[in-house]
């Protein structure tokens, strides 16, 4: 190679091969490879040495490699465009088979053409994240290519290291440079609906990023903790949580810890999955006043103000949120009682009898429900997305007209340290949302009455918007 990628000059050229799909097998990043598919084998030199400023004297490598490519493209022939003056590629008929966009094109030999184009000045190898990467060299390993590349950059401690990248004969990197460990944060102990969300990401997308994924819990973290999972760690970290949206709370709803104001400082990446929660009503009472529907209990609330107690978490948690919509929307007298926590258990019905009925998310009442303790009136999905349990389905509060428009969810979210990279954190969003893609992923989420995300980070921060406003209508009618 003659090149380094720092001194090539804006305009100049470079010669790379490509397959008979017209696929890029090397990028345009050799001085000269005019006979490189000559025969079976292609030799490649390259400087040796760590020395970045090469020159005449500085020691060479040459390296004998055997070319795999089939006789695909021994019917193409190169063809320049009358109109472009650009080569390309025509077959036995005169059709253009491969789009006429090269400044030079040599016959295929032995699977491969050389073909010379435009110097990639803002290329550089997947994964290596290095703005200016020298590229030592290719060889071929196998039936793929090596690359070798000096970089440096913050994984490199700022020195300048050696990293390796693997290729295929279509181009693909198969393996991209070692990169670190993504963090998946949980601010809550094992076993609950993050640590659930967390261990998916952890088994699907390593294969996608090409770097291991680890999921660290942290719920008895320090004030200190707190502040550096949302302010550093730049691209090795992600913190996933139900976090309220917007992030904080909203001012005078809840009084959380002063690390709160720190949560405007972390990065968008995606929604990974909303989840509804169900009003459920004790079946006993139910029955002994007449309740089966939303509307049987609008009509018993409007009769009888302030006799039913409603159970919620605490303040500013969604059962709180879903609370406040149902009084703003129904405009029915009904109590709430707070109980410690996102939620209150389905005991504070089923053998307390503390309340008459509660918001909670559904995996805090099916038991209940199976038992027949428990008797969901509604769920808080959009009517959009209706939710079933065990193949019955269950309507949703806002199909009662003076519900419309009723939809509360707990948002499960990821989100990056203030010093991350957006670029790296778009990549994580485009690997999560290939993730919630999945058949299988759909179906577990569909089994958990979940509703996927896999959104753009700017959708993310559009929902947090939503979220606000749908907090402010709901805290306007003092449903506190």
């Amino acid at each position: 190679m003659d090149y380094q990628r720092q001194m090539a000059a804006p305009g100049s050229t470079g010669s790379g091969l490509i397959d008979a799909r017209g696929r890029m097998v090397i990028p345009f990043i050799f001085g000269g490879l005019s006979d490189a598919t000559a025969q079976r084998r292609i030799r490649l030199c390259t400087a040796v040495g760590l020395d970045r400023q090469r020159n005449a004297s500085t020691p060479r490598a040459c390296r004998w490699q055997r070319l795999h490519g089939s006789d695909a493209g021994a019917a193409l022939r190169p063809a320049k465009d009358a109109d472009t003056g650009r080569w390309g590629y025509r077959n036995a008929q005169g059709q253009w088979a491969i789009a006429p966009q090269f400044r030079e094109a040599r016959p295929f030999r032995h699977g491969y053409a050389v073909v010379v184009g435009a110097f990639p000045q803002d290329w550089r190898p997947p994964g290596w994240q290095d703005e200016r990467p020298i590229i030592r060299q290719f060889h071929r390993m196998g039936r793929h290519w090596v690359a070798e590349a000096l970089v440096r950059n913050a994984s490199t401690a700022g020195a300048w290291e050696i990293r390796y990248g693997l290729l295929d004969d279509a181009g693909q990197w198969l393996a991209a440079a070692p990169q670190p460990t993504l963090h998946v944060a949980v601010l809550f102990p094992p076993g609950g609906r993050s640590s659930h969300y967390a261990g998916m990401l952890a088994s699907h997308l390593p294969r996608l990023l090409g770097r291991n994924v680890q999921v660290d819990h942290v719920p008895q973290a320090t004030e200190a903790d707190y502040r550096r999972l949302m302010t550093e760690g730049g691209n090795e970290k992600v913190l996933l949580a139900a976090l309220r949206l917007p992030r904080g709370g909203i001012e005078g709803v809840h009084q959380g810890p002063p690390i709160d104001a720190l949560m405007q400082a972390l990065r968008p990446v995606t929604l990974l999955a909303s989840q509804p929660l169900v009003l459920a009503i004790d079946s006993t009472r139910a029955d002994t006043l007449g309740i089966h529907s939303t509307d049987d209990l609008l009509a018993h609330a409007r009769a009888h103000p302030g006799s039913l107690r409603i159970g919620t978490g605490e303040d500013g948690w969604t059962g709180h949120l879903a609370f406040g919509q149902f009084r703003a929307l129904s405009g029915v007298d009904v109590q709430r009682v707070v109980f410690k926590g996102m939620y209150p258990d389905s005991d504070v019905i089923t053998k307390e009898h503390a309340v008459d009925l509660l918001f909670a998310p559904v995996n805090g009442v099916a038991v209940a429900v199976r038992r027949g303790q428990l008797r969901v009136l509604g769920t808080t999905a959009d009517p959009a997305r209706p939710q079933s349990f065990e193949g019955v389905p269950w309507p949703t509060l806002a199909a009662s007209a003076p519900l419309s428009g009723y939809a509360t969810y707990d948002h499960f979210s990821l989100w990056a340290p203030a010093n991350s990279d957006a670029a790296s954190n778009r990549t994580v969003q485009e690997a999560v949302a290939q993730v919630l893609a999945r058949p299988e992923v759909r179906r577990q989420l569909q089994d958990l009455q979940v509703v996927g995300g896999g959104g753009s980070p700017e959708s993310l921060l559009a929902l947090e918007d939503e979220e606000r406003e749908r907090w402010l209508r709901a805290l306007s009618s003092s449903a506190r």
